[in-house]
């Protein structure tokens, strides 16, 4: 006796169904991978420039002049003085990283930044715990701890662009947890008001 109605998927159709739901599922496995790391890394760019500016901001707050506390605007190694090389660089034979930075070496590649930054002045934040610490220029950057450590280095830039100001540079580098150097920097100028 035959069945009226028979219908159904047959099992190659049920086999093919579940083969393109599988190759589907696979595509948003790695999309979703893909975004995991790329809000790590916009996570830590968004840190990076949140503590440049708010460095910046600190500065700009700093007389031109030792008010008898010794914090306030100064070109401590002479570099942004417009007398080296014109630009507030100094002069050693290195890649410019910006207005009033060098380094000590001039090595090549995507991973070439491992050597010194010669700056006025350098601080360490560690990313977890907001902690800040000095670092006596000229700083290596090899020494950045991956995923955990912002290196901000400062230099003060006296008449370089216009005459009577003083140029404030910031280049703020990490590494992180692929251990890949990574940079953003910030520069303002402040008037000296004469």
């Amino acid at each position: 006796m035959r069945l009226r109605n028979q219908e159904g998927f047959t099992l190659l159709e049920v086999i093919a169904a579940v083969g393109v739901f599988a190759f589907g599922m696979l595509a948003l496995c790695r999309l979703q991978a893909a975004t995991v790391v790329t809000n790590s890394m916009s996570n830590e760019m968004t840190k990076a420039n949140t503590l440049i500016q708010e460095r910046m901001e600190t500065l700009m707050t700093w007389p031109l002049t030792d008010p008898g506390n010794g914090i306030y605007l100064k070109d401590t190694d002479g570099s942004g003085t417009g007398t080296n090389n014109g630009q507030g660089v100094d002069v050693v034979p290195a890649r410019n990283f910006g207005l009033g930075y060098a380094t000590s070496n001039s090595p090549t590649g995507p991973n070439a930044d491992t050597g010194t930054v010669l700056a006025d002045d350098c601080i360490t934040i560690d990313a977890i715990t907001n902690k800040v610490t000095t670092c006596a220029p000229p700083t290596v950057v090899t020494a950045l701890t991956a995923g955990t450590q912002y290196r901000i280095f400062q230099n003060i830039a006296v008449d370089v662009v216009l005459p009577n100001t003083r140029t404030i540079s910031l280049i703020i580098m990490w590494r992180d947890s692929k251990n890949i150097l990574h940079r953003s920097s910030l520069t303002s100028i402040k008037a000296t008001g004469t």
